[in-house]
Formats: structure tokens, C-alpha cells, sequence
């Protein structure tokens, strides 16, 4: 027979969790968007907690709590920026690492590969291949 006390209580913390993991997308939208707006040469956790008006540690603690970290969602954020960059074939490769914060065209590069298992050259030929096929 079916207990309707434990139903209620396992309904009630799949709603307690559906709601932790909507505020933690939202935490790490937010946190995407102030590294954006810092630069991604300069975004520091400590700038990006102040701007959300937390504390490094409790910033820390959430982006945990949605299995990340701030320098796995910087990385991520970047090579989002990468692809939309990489669609302008028109922006020199250099240009695109110094915009995306990175010391060096090499340090770009591995990043891409390390992320997308291609080079940024490849990944920029591929996207205008699938683009040419589209339109």
C-alpha cells in the first residue's frame, strides 16, 4: 500500500531540488554574464562575487553545489565566445585569443582543442562549411 506521508515528503524534495537546480542555472548565467562584462582577460572570482554581492566563498559553495566551478564556468563561457567569434572569418585568430583573455594565439588554440578535439582553424572551416549548406 502506498504511503501518503512519504509521498508528500519525496514530492516535496523534488520540488526543493527541481528549485535548487533552477537557481543554479540562474547563478551560473549570472556569473557568465558579470566575466563577460569584466573581460575575460579580467574576470577574478573575487570581482565577479562582489559584483553578484557575495561573498567568494558562498559564491564558491553555489557554483559547487551545481557541479562547477568559476574557472570551469570562465572556460566554458570563453569557448561560447569562441564559436559566435570563430563564425567572422574575418577576425584574425590572434585577435579572437586576445579578446577571449588568453597571453597567447597557442594558449587559444590549445583550449579549443581541448575543448572541441580540433584546432580553432578547423573548428572556423567546419562552422563555414555547415553555414554554406544552410543557406
Amino acid at each position: 500500500a502506498a504511503d501518503p506521508s512519504l509521498l508528500r515528503l519525496l514530492l516535496g524534495r523534488a520540488d526543493d531540488m527541481r528549485q535548487a537546480q533552477g537557481r543554479s542555472d540562474v547563478l551560473v548565467e549570472q556569473v557568465i554574464a558579470a566575466v563577460a562584462a569584466e573581460g575575460y582577460a579580467d574576470a577574478r572570482c573575487e570581482s565577479v562575487a562582489h559584483r553578484l554581492d557575495l561573498s567568494v566563498r558562498t559564491l564558491q559553495r553555489r557554483l559547487a553545489e551545481a557541479e562547477t566551478s568559476f574557472r570551469l564556468v570562465v572556460e566554458a563561457a570563453r569557448m561560447g565566445e569562441a564559436v559566435e567569434l570563430l563564425a567572422d572569418s574575418r577576425v584574425p585568430l590572434a585577435t579572437l585569443a586576445e579578446r577571449l583573455g588568453y597571453a597567447e594565439p597557442s594558449a587559444f588554440s590549445h583550449a579549443v582543442r581541448s575543448h572541441f578535439g580540433v584546432s580553432p582553424r578547423t573548428l572556423r572551416a567546419d562552422m563555414a562549411k555547415g553555414n554554406s549548406t544552410r543557406d
